[in-house]
């Protein structure tokens, strides 16, 4: 079901709360169609946003998460994401989400995107990552241990498991799959979510598109979303125990 703009109201912000006694939220309506909220996960704290107003969760609800590497123009794939799902919101607004949404918060810290109401039947989320720079300490940027320590852990801590989808793994080109530092960020990555036992839900996406295997181990590259989601439907989800 999607939610038209006849059915929102026409407001532009929601009042900052009190963050002792509830998270900052602020309400974006994009020319009267689409409905953001910027809030926080209540299982990590971790900055939240909401796309398309409020919607029932399911058993088939689909977490993604994407973890990429620098340049590997990660937004194009997201934002045919948003496109494929919300094919009804007009150009003006799906530029919104990308430039003044996602463009805001790509590359500095682990984001939420809830995208609720869509052309699917249920909940899409995204977990998106900041991206791993080669040429950095590792230090001093994100990698798969921090995924690990400031969202996976917390999430599952507090609510007990995480049921995983789809990882993402995003790069510019084929050689960036086998950089030495990246592929140790992958296996820690493959540790954590079992690949041998559940190979199916790693996705290799280069410069912004899928890369899909054909016969005879050869691959194409697509920006074939649709595609996409009807793999998600036939996936056993993961449900995340960490070791």
């Amino acid at each position: 079901m999607c939610v038209r703009k006849d059915n929102l109201k026409s407001v532009d912000y929601k009042k900052s709360y009190d963050l002792n006694i509830q998270p900052l939220e602020r309400l974006i309506i994009v020319n009267n169609s689409l409905a953001i909220k910027e809030t926080v996960c209540c299982h990590t704290m971790i900055k939240k946003v909401v796309i398309g107003g409020s919607q029932s969760n399911s058993f088939d609800d689909k977490n993604i998460l994407i973890f990429g590497m620098e340049n590997s123009n990660k937004s194009m794939f997201i934002n045919q994401i948003f496109y494929f799902l919300y094919q009804w919101i007009n150009k003006d607004v799906r530029n919104f989400f990308i430039d003044k949404i996602y463009g805001v918060n790509k590359c500095k810290e682990i984001c939420i995107y809830e995208f609720n109401n869509t052309n699917l039947p249920y909940k899409i989320t995204l977990i998106d990552c900041p991206e791993y720079k080669i040429n950095h300490d590792s230090s001093l940027q994100f990698t798969s241990k921090k995924l690990y320590k400031d969202f996976l852990r917390k999430y599952v801590t507090s609510k007990g498991y995480f049921v995983l989808s789809s990882v993402v793994i995003a790069v510019e080109n084929e050689d960036d799959l086998v950089n030495d530092k990246f592929q140790r960020q992958i296996k820690k990555l493959t540790y954590l979510f079992g690949k041998p036992n559940n190979y199916y839900i790693f996705e290799e996406c280069l410069n912004g598109k899928l890369k899909w295997y054909e016969e005879g181990n050869n691959f194409d590259v697509s920006n074939n979303i649709s595609e996409y989601f009807k793999k998600l439907e036939s996936n056993y989800k993961v449900l995340l125990r960490l070791p």
